[in-house]
């Protein structure tokens, strides 16, 4: 998997390339408390009752692989997770899912 951070113009955007995701595939985008989780549609039902939900819904969204097999996830799904730079952000994929987390830092306390 290749990962680009881009910060402009939406601080905290970024674009996967090669996620292994087959270009056309539809996504749900899913806001959890453990971050934001990618995940592939199988079937036309689950894929029309997710866009529907995603209009009525902050944490639910829908989009699909691009022809290029690239997968393109705006700022401010990004920025809701927690993640505001490219240092703390924790990618975890698996088939069909990707994992996107902010990668807390280990603090010493006296």
């Amino acid at each position: 998997m290749n990962i680009t951070f881009t910060p402009q113009p939406i601080p905290g955007r970024w674009l996967s390339s090669r996620a292994g995701f087959s270009p056309g595939t539809p996504l749900q985008l899913t806001l959890r408390a453990d971050g934001l989780w990618i995940t592939s549609v199988t079937d036309a039902a689950t894929w029309e009752a997710v866009c529907e939900a995603s209009q009525h819904r902050q944490d639910l969204g829908a989009d699909w692989v691009r022809q290029n097999g690239e997968v393109i996830i705006g700022g401010g799904w990004i920025i809701e997770s927690g993640i505001t730079d490219v240092a703390q952000l924790e990618i975890t994929a698996a088939p069909g899912v990707i994992q996107l987390r902010r990668r807390e830092e280990d603090t010493f306390r006296a």
